[in-house]
């Protein structure tokens, strides 16, 4: 989702190719409503104290591809079924339990070189409670690449990509996600935190949804530069992730805003 969108708008904004990024350990998300508690190190990254009840959740650290949805059948004819326990409410705001393709276009304000495309997730494996899954595009959106995906108790992780080289897998969204929660992602194109907002409408070309608001604050890291970059991402049970926005703000140059949202077919 997030890291589909990040790629996606740098490469459209900036016109430039993102590659060999490498992703440094991401913190965990805390939830302000839980006394601080550590969990025993797993050999994943560490999380780090961010405020009221900071936690340290560890990551996966077998590094294999993630996914969750719903029963089924592999091209040899087993059928997968992803643990109930794994079904949580992050992995039902990823979209992992939506297996049908989701169109997306992607806009750069006052641009004229949209991109646009779908999005599709593939269960793969479910092994030791853990789901896998891959993250296909097609059109615009395969300048991303594919990516591998994990859903375990903790989250929705990334653990591979075409376009990103990762050392540890990287949180996408908490398992349980609350207002207040906060994680940080620092690589070779962005340091950003992460934070989840809470609630709201949001409207798209398809129509009106009750999404989950995540926002990000923080740097780009482009052409030698750290260029200040906010970001939203509103995030549907059953559907994923519908609508994006980002805006950049150079120091010599004028600030600009990319949206990516889901898309009616034509």
């Amino acid at each position: 989702m997030k890291k589909l969108d990040f790629t996606l708008a740098l490469a459209l904004v900036f016109a430039i190719s993102i590659v060999g990024c490498k992703h440094d350990d991401p913190a965990a998300p805390t939830d302000p409503a839980k006394p601080s508690v550590k969990t025993p190190d797993t050999g994943g990254p560490a999380a780090t104290p961010n405020g009221v009840g900071a936690g340290i959740v560890p990551a996966p650290k077998d590094g294999k591809p993630g996914t969750a949805t719903t029963p089924e059948t592999k091209p040899d004819g087993k059928n997968l079924v992803v643990p109930a326990a794994l079904k949580t409410p992050g992995y039902d705001y990823y979209g992992l339990s939506n297996t049908n393709p989701v169109d997306f276009e992607l806009k750069t304000a006052g641009q004229s070189n949209d991109l646009t495309g779908s999005r599709k997730f593939t269960l793969t494996k479910v092994e030791n409670g853990t789901a896998y899954f891959k993250q296909t595009h097609t059109g615009g959106l395969t300048r991303a690449g594919e990516y591998e995906l994990k859903a375990d108790a903790k989250g929705v992780w990334v653990t591979s990509a075409t376009e990103v080289q990762m050392e540890e897998p990287q949180l996408e969204i908490p398992a349980q996600p609350k207002p207040g929660m906060k994680w940080h992602v620092k690589n070779s194109i962005e340091n950003t935190e992460y934070s989840v907002v809470g609630t709201e409408k949001v409207k798209t070309p398809v129509g009106t949804h009750d999404a989950l608001l995540i926002r990000g604050s923080g740097t780009s890291h482009l052409e030698g530069k750290d260029v200040p970059t906010e970001s939203k991402f509103w995030c549907v049970k059953g559907l994923g992730q519908v609508k994006s926005e980002f805006h950049t703000k150079p120091k010599d140059g004028s600030p600009r805003t990319v949206v990516m949202q889901e898309s009616a077919k034509k």
